[in-house]
């Protein structure tokens, strides 16, 4: 009896105990309209992120827990206020209170003693002033443009002028962030390497990468600071990312060849997009998440059996072999249906920056057009040009 009654009491402790490994963060934030949704997401092995918790606001105050076994970096999302993510770091056992405005999420401070938090505070206080700016800037830009959306018609003399006011608060963001990207690097040529000091390096590169008329006069500075990244960092698919990014400077465009690359099938085997010239090539950049790829799945299978015997069709994605292979047989793929592997130096010398993006490439290797996005009808009526 004693014994049961020993366990019994060790059992009632353990449950009274915290769970020492759990995150906890608590929110305060100004003017949060009660009942909004705050959700907190992880990334999952497979790369995607999904939801660990969520909370209702009440008062402007919020909670969310997330049970840990080593640091993690979380991101928070307000369900009505857009889209935009609040970075957090965490460590099991750890907390962090998070303070703001209910106007932008980007502009909330988390403050932990979490060491990763503390030295992305840094970061962030660096250019704290042309973030508040930015944000700002992108407020305005957007009332506007929701103004010009909810125009009947776009060619009347006021919504041209919405137009060009939308242009010129593009380009002072613009200009706000390249004086962000010159003070982060300036900050990163003084700091110890690191994990953080890696992601704002490689945020700035993608930035590069992706926009070089805009951000190409930091490319020498940032790859003066990518050098100094370890072996293993360079290694790491993030590390080849980087340098595909710095390295990639050519883009094709209508007119130029076609630039060549290799993929693999659901089966394993491989292929060049030399291998499919002689015919025109429709070429669709594409993945399982993407809406628009989705809906043009329909369109691509009824010209492909129409046009088999003059078009090769082939689409490419960078999914997941099993997200990849779920969404072929969901979309009854039956067309030259590849897998790119992202990789980023194809991608990017095709200058895709979003998806669907589609390239018709002639008979003889050249590229005749070239367009992103899907409405219906759009393939066919582009491809039917050269047909």
């Amino acid at each position: 009896m004693h014994k049961i009654a020993m366990f019994a009491a060790a059992a009632l402790l353990a449950s009274c105990a915290p769970v020492r490994n759990v995150f906890v963060i608590s929110g305060n934030i100004q003017a949060l309209p009660d009942s909004t949704e705050i959700l907190l997401y992880a990334v999952r092995d497979d790369g995607l992120m999904q939801v660990v918790d969520t909370a209702l606001s009440e008062r402007g105050k919020f909670v969310l827990e997330h049970p840990l076994d080593s640091a993690q970096e979380l991101s928070i999302v307000a369900r009505s206020l857009g889209s935009s993510l609040l970075t957090v770091y965490a460590a099991p056992g750890e907390k962090a209170g998070i303070s703001g405005d209910a106007g932008n999420v980007m502009l909330w401070k988390v403050r932990s003693r979490v060491p990763g938090q503390r030295e992305y505070n840094r970061y962030l206080e660096n250019v704290w002033t042309e973030m508040e700016e930015q944000a700002g800037l992108r407020e305005e830009s957007d009332s506007l443009r929701n103004m010009l959306y909810g125009m009947d018609d776009r060619g009347t003399d006021e919504a041209k002028e919405l137009q060009s006011l939308v242009l010129k608060l593009r380009e002072q963001e613009d200009s706000v962030v390249k004086v962000r990207y010159g003070k982060t690097l300036d900050l990163l040529a003084v700091s110890e390497v690191s994990r953080i000091f890696a992601e704002e390096l490689s945020d700035i590169i993608t930035m590069i990468g992706y926009y070089p008329a805009k951000y190409g006069e930091f490319r020498d500075r940032a790859a003066e600071q990518y050098e100094r990244l370890s072996d293993e960092v360079k290694a790491s698919p993030e590390g080849r990312d980087m340098k595909a990014l710095l390295s990639v400077t050519d883009r094709v465009k209508v007119g130029d060849r076609f630039f060549d690359g290799e993929f693999r099938d659901l089966d394993g085997g491989t292929h060049r997009l030399s291998d499919y010239l002689g015919k025109y090539i429709l070429l669709d950049f594409w993945a399982f998440w993407c809406g628009p790829c989705r809906m043009s799945m329909p369109e691509l299978k009824s010209l492909a059996e129409q046009y088999g015997d003059s078009v090769n069709f082939i689409s490419l994605s960078e999914d997941p072999d099993e997200q990849w292979r779920e969404a072929s047989e969901e979309h009854g793929i039956s067309w030259n249906n590849f897998n790119y592997g992202g990789d980023l130096a194809f991608k990017l010398t095709y200058d895709v920056s979003g998806i669907p993006s589609y390239f018709i490439i002639s008979p003889d290797g050249v590229i005749v057009d070239s367009w992103a996005g899907y409405s219906e009808g759009v393939i066919r009526e582009r491809l039917g040009k050269f047909l």
